[in-house]
């Protein structure tokens, strides 16, 4: 739920630069704090989410390559500079 209101958030461009900068780079952590919950749950003996649940958001995400892992949500992928390095890859 958390991550979802902010990648809605993300959606509206009129934020400005640096809010969509501090949305993108929270949704991010997010995602990575997630993954490594999923790790852990998966060591302890639990169920594979990663492997059992849909990956909705990061499909949503713009990986730039090269870029180990950020990815780029909505509004942020227009960001300047952001923009560029999609054209370069």
């Amino acid at each position: 739920m958390f991550r979802s209101r902010r990648a809605a958030q993300k959606k509206q461009s009129s934020l400005g630069e640096y809010k969509l900068r501090d949305l993108n780079d929270d949704i991010n952590k997010l995602v990575r704090e997630k993954g490594h919950w999923e790790d852990h749950i998966k060591t302890l003996g639990g169920p594979d989410f990663k492997a059992e649940a849909p990956k909705m958001l990061e499909k949503e995400g713009k990986e730039v390559p090269g870029n180990r892992g950020y990815r780029y949500y909505g509004a942020a992928r227009d960001l300047p500079g952001v923009r560029e390095l999609f054209e370069e890859a």
